[in-house]
């Protein structure tokens, strides 16, 4: 792989974590910056804070440093968050002992009113990208790293706001987004290909665009290059979007 340009640390810490998920076996901090070209206790530091993160949020992991170096486990509440999506037919959110949502199980994945939520629903987790917009009579435009959005005022929630300038945040699910080698359509986004994760029947895939670590989730066993150019796609409608100053879903996926 190619020299990278020096990583922030959400972008790092997407970086570890997406190197540990495709690893079986403990890898010592001194390798895992060996691979990104940073210094061992810049990764140490990543990972502790990795780690409580992890702790905090319930995410259907643990990060834990074991002999040999830090290991991802599966957390006995991802399981519990599988049956429920699998055998419920209503599921009830709790946080910190208030109720957060009540929904059938798909419009609980499709449709989280809020980014704990969100977060909090789904392996491997949503991913969270920042946009400014602008909220009027006819609805939603947003404008980031994945291009410019127009969303009509029916896809909103009752808290959109009626108009103003906006700070938002999308969420996009890794299998929402499909990748291209070739770039067909303007609307398609440029991004490089930053590590590959095999898992037999699928394959999770870290690009950048621009600064922003994106998972991509494809079916099967892909493979690219490291810094490999390529283009992805996924369909507006689709697309979460929420305040970032309230936290709360201000855009249905349809």
């Amino acid at each position: 792989m190619q020299e990278l340009d020096r990583l922030d640390a959400g972008s790092m810490k997407g970086a570890l974590e997406a190197m540990l998920f495709a690893s079986s076996d403990p890898v010592s901090a001194t390798d895992l910056a060996g691979v990104l070209g940073v210094a061992p206790g810049e990764v140490a530091s990543a990972l502790a804070d990795l780690a409580a993160e992890y702790s905090d949020a319930n995410r259907g992991f643990q990060l834990r440093e074991v002999a040999g170096g830090w290991r991802l486990f599966t957390h006995p509440a991802f399981h519990d968050q599988v049956e429920a999506l699998t055998m419920s037919t209503k599921i009830a959110l709790f946080r910190e002992g208030e109720l957060v949502q009540v929904d059938k199980p798909l419009e609980l994945y499709d449709n989280p009113c809020d980014l704990y939520t969100a977060d909090f629903i789904g392996n491997p987790s949503i991913n969270f990208v920042e946009a400014s917009g602008t909220a009027g009579a006819s609805g939603l435009s947003v404008d980031g790293v994945m291009g410019r959005l127009e969303f009509s005022r029916e896809d909103m929630t009752p808290e959109a706001p009626a108009s103003g300038d906006l700070k938002l945040v999308l969420g996009i699910r890794p299998e929402q987004i499909t990748i291209s080698r070739e770039k067909t359509d303007a609307a398609q986004v440029e991004a490089r290909v930053y590590a590959g994760m095999p898992a037999g029947s699928e394959t999770l895939v870290s690009v950048r665009v621009g600064e922003k670590l994106i998972t991509v989730k494809e079916l099967g066993s892909t493979h690219y290059a490291g810094d490999e150019t390529v283009y992805l796609s996924y369909p507006p409608k689709k697309v979460n979007v929420f305040d970032a100053s309230t936290k709360r879903l201000i855009k249905y996926s349809r």
